[in-house]
């Protein structure tokens, strides 16, 4: 078994190894290493067997790593859209008719007795009432019939009869600018499409 020349401690090949690349013996600091470490048989090649595992774990470690790189990535993705989607969902969602203030004029029928003909009235003039960026809300108990194209808050009512003071039975017109341009007793199309084509806001739209 090789040893240092000074103290002449046996040293395991590993251990001398890593002494003389030190090129000094741990043991007294001093001795230096001769023939024997020259002297102890190469270490054998890699067999084919082994390299080919090596290069599967290299190639397995490989698709793995890229296997949850590309998990992440699609995972934060989706969680960035469903985020995303909620976002949009609760923006264009109606809470209170003030978030329709500047896009569009609002008729509100609060319980009408003639609810069924006024939701067909609308129906067939829904070319005049898009002209004019109008949407319309029939309230009827619990039940809420619109043109609105997305979702409606369960408190929508309430919030509206607050805000703007109608009760049952009132057909109001609000405008763009969110003020109240006219109330009636029955629903009267024509009368608030006059009332509607008279405002000054209408009137730059028909230029344009």
């Amino acid at each position: 078994m090789p040893n240092c020349y000074s103290c002449r401690k046996a040293f395991e090949p590993s251990a001398l190894r890593i002494s003389y690349s030190k090129n000094y013996c741990e043991s007294c600091g001093v001795g230096l290493f001769g023939a024997d470490y020259f002297g102890f048989s190469k270490k054998p090649d890699p067999t084919v067997q082994k390299k080919i595992l090596v290069y599967l774990k290299v190639i397995f470690t490989s698709v793995a790593g890229f296997s949850l790189l590309v998990f992440l990535f699609f995972s934060m993705s989706a969680q960035s859209n469903a985020e995303s989607n909620a976002r949009n969902k609760e923006l264009s969602m109606v809470t209170d008719l003030a978030g329709l203030q500047w896009k569009n004029r609002v008729i509100v029928v609060d319980n009408a007795q003639n609810d069924s003909s006024v939701l067909a009235l609308f129906e067939k003039n829904a070319s005049e009432i898009n002209d004019r960026d109008i949407i319309w809300f029939i309230f009827k108990g619990d039940s809420t019939f619109t043109n609105y194209p997305d979702e409606l808050s369960e408190g929508l009512l309430s919030h509206a009869r607050e805000r703007y003071g109608f009760g049952q039975g009132q057909v109001v017109l609000i405008g763009k600018d969110g003020g109240i341009k006219s109330r009636l007793d029955t629903v009267d199309l024509n009368a608030l499409f006059l009332k509607i084509d008279a405002m000054p806001m209408r009137q730059s739209e028909i230029r344009n």
